[in-house]
Formats: C-alpha cells, sequence, structure tokens
C-alpha cells in the first residue's frame, strides 16, 4: 500500500544497471540510509510471443513455467509444444546451468537432441546456450 508520494523539482543524475533476476529492488543513497529508491526490473511475463530459435544467449523468454497457457503437453509428460511458435520444449535431467533446472528446445520445429538444442533456465526463462544452430 502507497502511504504518500512526494514529487521534488530538481537534478538528478540516472544509472542504468543490469540485473540477473526480475525482481523489484532498493537501491540506499550515496550520503544517507534515508535516500533510496525503489526500483522494479521488467518483468520476463510480459515478453512476446517470440521463437526461442531466433533469440540470443541472455534473453529472456514464455517458458512452460511461466506461461502454462501457451503450450500443450505432448504424450509422455515430458515434451511440450508452444501453441504460438511450434517449438518443441523438453523438461531437462540435469541442471548444469540454473539450479531449478533446465529447458531444452528443439532446432527449428525438432525435438531436442543432445547436439542440436537450446538450452532455457528453469528459474527465470534466460536463454543459456545454444547447440548445433
Amino acid at each position: 500500500t502507497v502511504k504518500g508520494v512526494t514529487i521534488k523539482a530538481e537534478k538528478l543524475s540516472a544509472y542504468n544497471l543490469t540485473v540477473e533476476t526480475d525482481h523489484t529492488y532498493f537501491i540506499k543513497g550515496a550520503n544517507s540510509d534515508l535516500d533510496g529508491v525503489w526500483v522494479h526490473n521488467d518483468c520476463f511475463l510480459d515478453k512476446p510471443k517470440q521463437k526461442v530459435n531466433t533469440t540470443q544467449p541472455g534473453d529472456i523468454v514464455r517458458t512452460p513455467d511461466s506461461h502454462p497457457d501457451d503450450f500443450v503437453k505432448l504424450r509422455g509428460g515430458q515434451k511440450y509444444k508452444n501453441k504460438n511458435t511450434n517449438e518443441i520444449w523438453e523438461k531437462s535431467r540435469t541442471s548444469h546451468s540454473d539450479k531449478n533446472g533446465e529447458w531444452k528446445v528443439g532446432l527449428n520445429g525438432r525435438d531436442p537432441i543432445d547436439t542440436k538444442k537450446i538450452t532455457i533456465g528453469r528459474s527465470d526463462g534466460k536463454v543459456i546456450k545454444f547447440n548445433g544452430k
């Protein structure tokens, strides 16, 4: 709940920061424990419906975890098909790059295989790496 807002007409310095997560955080003022600002980092939940095959490592994409309505579960329950892009997603059996596990996405609408896949982090939907692209 916001209890009040104060607007001050004064010069301020601006900084561009890159952060690992998509959450809200507080940046403390340089000269005081009272100065500072709350910042809300861009949410990956609002990312457009784009093909993972057109992304770069570091990009954030919609996943079966963050947007289950974008996907249909395929037979066996371990694979999913993105209804918007027709890409095949599979839960990885490893968690080398993301503590919460990984998604593997096949190249060009095919099933992911060891030599041809894109790895996505389950915790944040971040594209980790490409194999065989």
